[in-house]
């Protein structure tokens, strides 16, 4: 890797030139990253605001609907994101006996969701479960940084 000298401002990287990225961040932690790595980051980063932006109208839109039509079967459901464009969508019924009519029309969900060109940035997928804990759900997603839809 070529040595730099200290400056502010940009600095140019040929990606058949260098086989990795080291980056001191202002904090003093160095960041080690493949050279292949930085351009995906870079290419990913074009399109965060699209991303953003079609997670948002998935959850306000489609998701919010269905929750909406199905309220009296759920006690609460999640919707989360757990990487970029991974939407997860955690029901947990009101019941514990298993409703086949629930999980079809959940599938439906996913099914319309990933027909649908508005949102081919995202890897969506729902999961029903039973009636249970908060730490029951914890096990699939982490309950503390997802959105929450309650309806006691």
């Amino acid at each position: 890797m070529t040595a730099k000298t200290r400056r502010k401002g940009w600095t140019r990287l040929n990606v058949s030139e260098h086989d990795g990225v080291v980056v001191r961040a202002e904090d003093g932690q160095h960041h080690s990253l493949p050279t292949k790595d930085v351009l995906h980051a870079c290419k990913a980063s074009e399109h965060i605001g699209d991303l953003f932006q079609q997670i948002m109208d998935l959850r306000d839109d489609i998701v919010y609907q269905w929750i909406c039509d199905h309220r009296d079967q759920i006690d609460r459901a999640y919707f989360d994101i757990a990487g970029v464009g991974e939407v997860t969508l955690l029901v947990v019924r009101k019941e514990k006996l298993f409703d086949p009519d629930f999980q079809d029309s959940l599938s439906n969900l996913d099914l319309s969701v990933m027909q649908q060109n508005a949102y081919d940035m995202i890897s969506f997928r729902s999961i029903s479960l039973p009636l249970c804990s908060d730490e029951s759900v914890s096990s699939f997603i982490d309950i503390n940084q997802c959105w929450v839809f309650n309806f006691a």
